[in-house]
């Protein structure tokens, strides 16, 4: 069985909502905070951490159905591998940190891509490469 998540990405309230963009296929972007936390909340450069991300379940647009992944993961621009979304609220994943990267707080962006376009959950901040 397959199921198409029907939510509304536009809600009113969210900040971005209806805004197209060229890469959606013609639909519309949501962008509101929805990541509620993630843990470690810090990360060594140079080293790998695997890592919980923990989602607002009241967020607005709603979550997608737990059986939608999402399509990106990112905590500080890199993309989180082996991503695992276990129930609605809950993914988990490795982050590698380049030895490069620059210390200091990141922001972790959960990205789903529906039938009616993107929905992009943000937490500003919530994680620090040391």
């Amino acid at each position: 069985t397959i199921r198409k998540y029907r939510g509304t990405p536009s809600a009113s309230g969210v900040s971005g909502a209806g805004e197209s963009t060229a890469n959606s296929g013609g639909g519309n972007n949501a962008q509101g905070n929805g990541v509620a936390s993630i843990s470690p909340s810090a990360g060594s450069v140079g080293n790998s951490v695997s890592v919980t991300i923990t989602l607002d379940a009241n967020t607005q647009p709603p979550l997608p159905p737990s059986n939608v992944a999402p399509s990106s993961v990112q905590v500080g621009g890199i993309a989180l591998t082996g991503v695992v979304r276990s129930n609605t609220t809950t993914l988990t994943g490795s982050l590698a940190i380049p030895s490069s990267s620059v210390t200091g707080s990141q922001d972790v962006v959960v990205t789903f891509t529906t039938p009616r376009g993107n929905i992009q959950l943000n937490g500003i901040g919530f994680f620090s490469f040391r």
